[in-house]
């Protein structure tokens, strides 16, 4: 096989096997092979779906290295194919880290960018990230046209559509059950976990999974949303995605205190906390630290540690080690 159809295979294995999983770092050897052969494309390639896996595992500044270095190259390059679908995944990273400032900025360059250069893929993928981010500041009159946005290019563009379809459905899905439609909610979440089910998109079968057991919160049906979550735990256990992980296991510490079992809601949010730890042990840049540990999410977490700990009689740790604190300052 030539050298460049090799190069071809392995990049398009590796995306094959992120859009299953983001379990592990695909294997680099189609990155060294476009260097080697100073292929720009598919070095473009490698660096956007490397940055992405590095993120999902919680790698946060690797992650946004890597994704710089790829915005940088493409700019240097004249690339119009990648340049429009690296801001939304940088500000995917921002948001993972609730600095909702950063990735509201990056997600508007990503659909200004794409609008420019005609990329509808990246275009729906940066107006979903954008109604994430409006969904997340409470926006929701902004939110809703900008998911009907999305449906109006999936009628205009096949390419990826499938993928970033499993997206749209996840966002819609949650941002209806915070605006409290249930039925709504319940209806694009059954689509996510149809859709992602069908296309093995394990990552988004944990999502459909955890939306699922909020959905049965907020009906008081404890024992299903129980049951979802530990279903979304048996597929992080074989395919790890921290970045998610945590939220599943805060989830799981938040149900089992309504259920009055102290004991394991603490081990559920230490099961978060050290996810957290990790997380945060992996974010250089001292601000992105400390807007990751004082994030409304991750408090939660923490001060919920603090106050099973007492129930207990015992002492609360904290969720990230002491070093971290001092990096804070």
């Amino acid at each position: 096989m030539p050298r460049n159809s090799f190069l071809q295979f392995l990049d398009f294995r590796n995306l094959a096997r992120f859009a299953r999983s983001a379990a592990g770092l695909p294997k680099l050897r189609a990155l060294v092979l476009a260097s080697e052969l100073r292929d720009g494309f598919m070095l473009l390639h490698g660096l956007f779906f490397l940055g992405l896996v590095r993120g999902n595992l919680g790698r946060i500044s690797e992650s946004l290295a890597t994704l710089g270095e790829a915005s940088a190259l493409a700019r240097r390059n004249g690339d119009r194919f990648w340049l429009p679908r690296l801001p939304n995944c940088i500000g995917w990273v921002h948001r993972e880290i609730g600095d909702f400032d950063g990735a509201l900025e990056y997600d508007q360059q990503g659909v200004q960018i794409a609008q420019e250069n005609n990329v509808l893929e990246a275009e729906a993928n940066s107006l979903i990230n954008l109604g994430i981010d409006f969904t997340h500041v409470g926006q929701s009159e902004k939110a809703l046209p900008t998911f009907l946005a999305v449906e109006s290019i999936f009628a205009r563009d096949a390419w990826f559509r499938w993928r970033y379809s499993i997206r749209h459905e996840a966002a819609r899905a949650a941002h209806w059950l915070k605006r409290g439609n249930i039925e709504k909610s319940l209806d694009y979440t059954r689509r996510l976990a149809e859709t992602a089910t069908k296309h093995v998109a394990r990552k988004y079968i944990v999502i459909a999974h955890q939306l699922l057991a909020e959905i049965a919160m907020a009906n008081g049906r404890l024992a299903v949303a129980e049951s979802e979550l530990n279903r979304a735990i048996i597929v992080l256990r074989d395919y790890p995605v921290p970045i998610v992980a945590w939220r599943v296991y805060a989830n799981l510490g938040r149900l089992r205190t309504a259920m009055n079992q102290s004991g394991k809601a603490r081990e559920a949010f230490s099961e978060a906390g050290t996810v957290i730890r990790q997380i945060a042990a992996n974010i250089q840049d001292g601000r992105l630290r400390a807007i990751f540990l004082e994030s409304d999410a991750v408090r939660e977490v923490v001060d919920s540690l603090g106050q099973s700990a007492a129930l207990d009689g015992r002492a609360a740790s904290p969720p990230y080690p002491a070093s971290l604190d001092v990096a804070q300052r």
